[in-house]
């Protein structure tokens, strides 16, 4: 399926480390910033595991900047992980709002994991991601 102009057909989400992003693919493919020459951005899977040469995914991607549209290069051998992504946003959500208010991390955690899928809500404990909110909230 190709987009049209200027309308991508894939979705940015902030990645793990601070200014990390990861790139959703319309059939739920993750994909994570290789190298970038001139106007295209490459991407490998984000289930790449460069340590491990028997169970790796070898899927890839490549974003024409001109277009904004993102061109499967390379098939994967793992399937969607729809869900991880889903934990991705939750915890980007609770970053932004550590960020922007005072509210207490417990009441902010508690108020973001009301709005999510279930299954998500258990892969998001407290204790994984207070240290990321206190840090955040500090850098403000």
């Amino acid at each position: 399926m190709m987009a049209g102009i200027g309308v991508p057909n894939y979705k940015k989400i902030e990645g793990e480390r601070s200014g990390s992003l990861n790139y959703i693919d319309n059939d739920g493919f993750g994909y994570c910033r290789e190298k970038q020459r001139d106007t295209y951005l490459y991407l490998r899977c984000k289930f790449m595991d460069r340590n491990d040469k028997d169970n790796t995914c070898s899927g890839r991607a490549v974003i024409d900047l001109d277009t904004d549209n993102l061109r499967r290069t390379c098939e994967h051998k793992c399937t969607p992980s729809p869900l991880d992504f889903q934990v991705l946003e939750a915890k980007t959500e609770m970053k932004k709002a550590a960020a922007a208010t005072s509210t207490p991390f417990s009441s902010l955690h508690r108020s973001v994991l009301e709005k999510v899928n279930p299954e998500v809500a258990t892969k998001i404990p407290i204790r994984t991601v207070i240290n990321t909110m206190r840090s955040v909230r500090r850098r403000t």
